[in-house]
């Protein structure tokens, strides 16, 4: 009996390290969804998001304006969601390539990448996502030699 206490106090010990907290009276939202959109000639990105943030489905266009890389990230964008129901947020996205997939010319291979986005408090936020406080979402997608990047994300959203 005693080992299975012992046991039970340390996964819940575990659970309380490894689940992300928010603070007393704020809210955790899941959020998950896919992303399709087109890498522009100046390194930004334009496309759409199929959005779940709880029970809702929306539809989005997103914008990806590129950051300079740094030791730590060789991806880094801030991109602003605007949904079908004129909602906005804006994230801060970093990550790194994790695979290439094929050679495309002597200039571009195509690649794939996970990213981490929390939300950017420092810009506006309105509709399902006004009040926003914190969050993360984890991407995983690819970029194709047509310079397509298709991603699915999956995390959460913090709202008092």
């Amino acid at each position: 009996m005693r080992a299975l206490q012992c046991l039970l106090r340390g996964a819940a010990l575990l659970t309380m390290l490894v689940v992300p907290s928010s603070s007393w009276g704020e809210t955790m939202v899941p959020v998950r969804g896919k992303i399709f959109n087109n890498l522009m000639e100046d390194g930004r990105t334009l496309g759409v998001v199929a959005l779940n943030l709880a029970d809702k489905k929306i539809k989005c266009a997103i914008v990806g304006d590129p950051l300079p890389p740094d030791a730590d990230f060789a991806v880094k964008f801030v991109h602003t969601v605007v949904c079908e129901d004129h909602s906005q947020v804006s994230f801060l996205t970093q990550g790194n390539i994790t695979g290439l997939l094929q050679v495309c010319s002597p200039d571009f291979a195509a690649f794939s990448f996970l990213e981490v986005s929390t939300p950017d408090l420092s810009r506006p936020s309105k509709g399902l996502f006004e009040g926003i406080t914190g969050g993360s979402l984890t991407i995983t997608g690819t970029v194709n030699c047509q310079f397509e990047v298709d991603m699915t994300f999956e995390g959460y959203a913090v709202f008092p």
